[in-house]
C-alpha cells in the first residue's frame, strides 16, 4: 500500500474531526446567542406590555380626576427666590391635571395674603380640587395647611423667600473657604461645595482665603480656628430647616451668628494650627 495515500486518510480524518468539532461548537454558539436573544425580545416585550398597563391605569384615574385650579404668588425684586413654577412641574410629573394657572406678582395678592395669612413668598395655593388626589393629600399636612374654604396652601418652603414678618429676603448665605496653600496634603477645602449643594443651599458670595494672608490671620484671631482647612457661613444658613440639627454636630456659632466648621477630620487630611503639625486621616 502507498504509504503517501495512507497518510493522506490519515490527515482527511483528522481534518474532518476537527471540521466537524469546529461546525458543533459553532452551532452551539449560535443557539446560545438566539436563546439570549430570544430572552431579550421577551423582556423588552414584557416590559412594554407592563409600561402599556401602567400608563393605562393612569389615564383611566386621571379621566376620573378634576382639574385643579392654582395661583401662584411672586416677589419680582427678589431673583434669587425659589422658582415655584419648578413645583408646578413636579406635581404634572405625578399626573396631576391643572387648569387654569395664574401668577400675581407680590403687590397685586393683597387680598389673598391676607385672607390666608401668608408669610412667605413666593407663595403656591390650590383649589379644593386638589382633595380628590391621593398623592397631594398624603403630603400635604408636611408641607401646608388646609383652609375652612377646602384651598390647599403651600406654608413650608425652602429658603431663599420674602419673609412678610420682617420684610427681609431669608437664605442669602455668604461662605468663606480658609485653607494653608503650603499644606499639599491638606483636603481640598471646595469639597464642603458639594455638601453645600445637597442641602440646595443659595450661596450669593464666596472666597477662598489663604491663612497666610492679613484677612486670613484675621479670620484666625477672631473665631479661634484651630484646624484647617475649614469654612465659614454667615447666619443665613440658618434659615434653612433642620440645619442647626446638622451643624451642631460638626460645628458652631459665633456670637455675631457666623458658622464655624470645626469637625475637620471627617474631611480628610488637615494641619493642626496649635502644633503646626499636618494630621494623616
Amino acid at each position: 500500500m502507498d504509504i503517501n495515500s495512507n497518510k493522506k486518510r490519515e490527515n482527511y480524518h483528522i481534518n474532518l474531526k476537527i471540521v466537524n468539532n469546529k461546525h458543533f461548537l459553532y452551532s452551539i454558539f449560535l443557539i446560545i446567542i438566539l436563546l439570549i436573544s430570544y430572552n431579550f425580545v421577551q423582556i423588552y416585550q414584557l416590559e412594554k406590555y407592563t409600561n402599556d398597563e401602567v400608563n393605562k391605569i393612569r389615564g383611566l384615574s386621571n379621566q376620573s380626576l378634576p382639574s385643579i385650579n392654582l395661583v401662584i404668588i411672586e416677589n419680582e425684586n427678589c431673583k434669587e427666590c425659589i422658582d415655584m413654577s419648578i413645583a408646578v412641574s413636579e406635581f404634572k410629573n405625578l399626573n396631576i391635571k391643572f387648569n387654569d394657572e395664574k401668577k400675581y406678582s407680590f403687590a397685586e395678592a393683597d387680598k389673598l395674603i391676607n385672607k390666608y395669612k401668608i408669610e412667605k413668598i413666593p407663595a403656591l395655593i390650590l383649589s379644593p380640587e386638589a382633595s380628590k388626589y391621593k398623592v397631594i393629600t398624603d403630603i400635604w399636612d408636611k408641607v401646608g395647611t388646609v383652609e375652612n374654604d377646602g384651598y390647599f396652601v403651600l406654608r413650608n418652603i425652602n429658603p431663599p423667600y420674602l419673609d412678610l414678618k420682617t420684610n427681609e429676603i431669608k437664605g442669602i448665605v455668604n461662605l468663606i473657604m480658609l485653607y494653608d496653600e503650603n499644606c499639599k496634603e491638606c483636603y481640598d477645602v471646595t469639597k464642603h461645595k458639594l455638601a453645600i449643594a445637597k442641602i440646595k443651599m443659595y450661596i450669593k458670595n464666596e472666597e477662598k482665603i489663604d491663612i497666610n494672608s492679613k484677612e486670613g490671620k484675621e479670620l484666625i484671631q477672631k473665631y479661634k480656628i484651630t484646624k484647617i482647612p475649614t469654612i465659614l457661613l454667615s447666619k443665613e444658613a440658618m434659615d434653612y430647616p433642620q440645619f442647626d440639627f446638622i451643624w451642631s454636630s460638626v460645628g458652631d456659632t459665633a456670637d455675631d451668628g457666623t458658622l464655624v466648621f470645626r469637625n475637620v477630620e471627617t474631611m480628610g487630611t488637615y494641619k493642626d494650627l496649635k502644633t503646626n503639625k499636618i494630621i494623616k486621616v
